[in-house]
């Protein structure tokens, strides 16, 4: 019986804006400290987004996603390859 593939692609995940720097740090800080995650903020025009570090494999990189979403820190979150 054949293991099945091991997924090692690596994905980040950005989130949707916020409109003040202060609303994207308490984000960033609950990423950091309550997760363990690293995260920096990236400035879009006007607004501030998250990116965080890579996570290995899709399945990792839900989790992450649903974690954002479930603590209420971004409504929008997109996941991409790193």
């Amino acid at each position: 019986m054949q293991n099945p593939p091991v997924d090692t692609k690596k994905y980040r995940i950005l989130t949707g804006t916020y409109s003040t720097l202060k609303a994207a740090e308490s984000a960033t800080k609950v990423m950091k400290t309550t997760f363990g995650w690293l995260v920096h903020i990236e400035q879009d025009g006007k607004n501030y987004r998250i990116k965080t570090g890579t996570f290995t494999g899709i399945n990792a990189a839900k989790n992450a996603e649903i974690k954002i979403k479930n603590a209420k820190l971004a409504q929008v979150t997109y996941i991409k390859d790193a």
